[in-house]
């Protein structure tokens, strides 16, 4: 049996890219290039980063993930690992916020992302934008709900003493004596 070395989904994901090298081709001012996943990464979040090259690299990655047929879903999982640094930015923002399990945003989030993905119309404006924005909205959304829930210890117990009390129409009219 082999260890799992991670136990949160997106160290899993980090670490699948960590050990890759994908060419990523993008359109740039001198002419068409591949990037690696690190480099476009970096592009997308360096403090320096060319805005139009950002828009061709989601845009890109976008297009090759609605495309993507494969079992192993190497472009959605590329788009969901470029989408990673805005996720743990957010879950980090939630749970300062709310006492909700890291795992369980992480995995709401990967869903959210790929839902949205599935739906993301690449004709607007901002590619990046439109993936994430819709995709940071539904893991708010989730974690929001997840606060209106309050643990039950026993839930039989619970069920069994709201069902025990009498509802106030259905009393009999005791004589006062």
């Amino acid at each position: 049996m082999g260890l799992i070395p991670y136990d949160r989904v997106f160290d899993a994901l980090e670490h699948r890219f960590l050990l890759t090298d994908l060419p990523f081709p993008v359109m740039m001012a001198e002419g068409p290039t591949q990037l690696s996943a690190l480099a476009a990464r970096r592009a997308l979040y360096g403090k320096s980063a060319d805005p139009s090259l950002r828009e061709e690299i989601w845009r890109k990655a976008v297009d090759a993930a609605q495309r993507d047929t494969d079992v192993a879903g190497s472009a959605r999982l590329l788009t969901l690992w470029l989408a990673l640094p805005v996720m743990r930015s957010m879950l980090h923002r939630i749970a300062i916020r709310w006492p909700i399990d890291r795992r369980e945003l992480e995995s709401e989030a990967l869903l959210a992302l790929l839902t949205v993905l599935a739906d993301a119309d690449l004709r607007t404006q901002q590619a990046g934008l439109a993936l994430l924005r819709p995709s940071v909205n539904r893991v708010w959304a989730f974690a929001k709900a997840r606060t209106q829930e309050r643990p039950v210890a026993d839930v039989e117990a619970l069920a069994a003493a709201h069902l025990s009390m009498e509802s106030p129409s259905l009393r009999s009219e005791a004589p006062s004596t």
